[in-house]
């Protein structure tokens, strides 16, 4: 809150605290607050001091070993270059971040400053892609402060490519949770402050706004098909994915953490191919292709859980949560429908 609103008492605040943990002995906070100091600096556009605490906070990043403070090093410097304007120096920082086995906060970090990038070159698709991705972190693992730039940002995108509806999800998901801290007297500042103000004009935009039914668009493609068939859509078009980014098979599997063996009996399975690895997908349903992207930061385990999770939910509101209806569609057994389904909040204590 102070780099926004004071940042000049921010870094006497901070100073304080670099003289602490140096005297404490103590490199990992050292480091964090360095970090902390160069993002005042760039605020401030002093980039020649903000270079100086990155470089400080890198040296002790490399001289302990630790790894995922260089990454977090790497985004505060991708920042500055933006703030620089040197666009393509960042974009290519930021792509090869997102390759790397990044901590949580890094990889979301790292998604959001492409999507800024993107964002900002017009590229809303693109920038919509990384976002997503980003979301599904930011939210799995509560870290407000940055979910509320991706609500922020998805609904800005898909506004400015005219899907009203889209927008409206966006926003209106996002100022739900921004209510939520009202009693709580929190100051509404950065992107909580833009998520606000951009869900104000849009109200006053769009005084009729087109009902959306996000999970309808992204599983409207399950209706008339077994689990099986359903799961190698899901499959094909995750791995798919993965194919694009991935420089090979053993680092797309370290990433999704299965065994290569396990991939290539998919690969098999699916027909998947390096050279064309979105044959096959849905890629006439924008809505199913952003769903996937935003699982893209997720394991092999955490994607399909929450794949079947979404999926369950979707189905059963379809079928007024008849498991028997939901059994016949998907052609499995009652008990199966039982088991996925016990864990959907709508159905605890059924």
């Amino acid at each position: 809150c102070q780099k926004y609103s004071h940042p000049h008492n921010a870094l006497v605040l901070l100073r304080e605290s670099t003289k602490y943990y140096d005297k404490a002995g103590d490199p990992v906070r050292l480091g964090v607050v360095y970090r902390h100091v160069a993002s005042t600096y760039i605020h401030l556009r002093d980039y020649q001091e903000a270079q100086k605490q990155i470089d400080r906070a890198m040296a002790i990043a490399v001289e302990h070993n630790l790894l995922t403070h260089q990454f977090a090093a790497m985004n505060e410097k991708g920042w500055m270059l933006i703030n620089e304007g040197r666009i393509s120096e960042a974009k290519s920082l930021f792509e090869k971040l997102i390759q790397e086995e990044l901590p949580v906060y890094d990889m979301s970090l790292a998604l959001q400053n492409l999507g800024y990038l993107e964002y900002e070159s017009g590229n809303y698709r693109e920038a919509i892609k990384h976002h997503s991705q980003s979301l599904q972190l930011t939210t799995k693992y509560e870290m407000r402060d940055m979910a509320f730039e991706d609500f922020y940002k998805l609904g800005l995108c898909h506004e400015k490519l005219g899907e009203i509806g889209l927008a409206h999800h966006f926003y209106s998901t996002g100022y739900q949770e921004l209510i939520k801290e009202v009693d709580m007297q929190l100051p509404i500042l950065g992107y909580r402050k833009n998520l606000l103000e951009a869900y104000v004009q849009f109200l006053d935009n769009h005084q009729k706004i087109p009902h959306v039914d996000v999970q309808d668009n992204v599983f409207g493609f399950a209706m008339n098909k077994t689990l099986e068939e359903i799961r190698n859509v899901f499959h094909k078009s995750l791995l798919a994915i993965h194919l694009e980014r991935s420089k090979n098979a053993p680092q797309m599997c370290r990433h999704l953490g299965i065994h290569t063996r396990t991939y290539f009996l998919y690969q098999k399975k699916l027909g998947l191919k390096r050279g064309e690895p979105r044959k096959g997908m849905l890629e006439d349903n924008p809505h199913f292709s952003q769903y996937i992207e935003s699982l893209a930061p997720l394991n092999w385990k955490e994607a399909n859980r929450t794949f079947q999770d979404d999926l369950f939910s979707y189905l059963m509101a379809k079928y007024q949560h008849n498991k028997t209806k939901v059994t016949d569609a998907l052609g499995v057994s009652y008990a199966q429908v039982v088991l996925k389904t016990k864990r959907l909040p709508s159905e605890r204590g059924k």
